[in-house]
């Protein structure tokens, strides 16, 4: 169950967890973006001083999405993405 103030959106991409401003800050490194074309992109960050990449794109690279596979869900459906 998400915390208080956590809004979840659900479209036919799936299930995409957010936090308005006004009840908490939550921008962090690498939060995820879901697309309606099943693709996530992910705010800049790093590790250990480097950025990660997707393929050879650096995160920060709008053109940088993992294309998620949607034949690859667990028995709920679902799919997570992980950095």
């Amino acid at each position: 169950m998400p915390g208080r103030g956590v809004r979840a959106t659900v479209n036919e991409a799936g299930v995409a967890f957010s936090v308005p401003t006004r009840v908490a800050r939550f921008g962090h490194p690498f939060r995820p973006m879901l697309f309606t074309s099943g693709a996530v992109s992910f705010a800049k960050g790093l590790v250990d001083l480097y950025e990660p990449k997707i393929g050879e794109l650096r995160i920060s690279d709008a053109r940088a999405l993992l294309k998620l596979d949607p034949m690859k869900v667990n028995k709920n459906g679902e799919s997570f993405v992980l950095i």
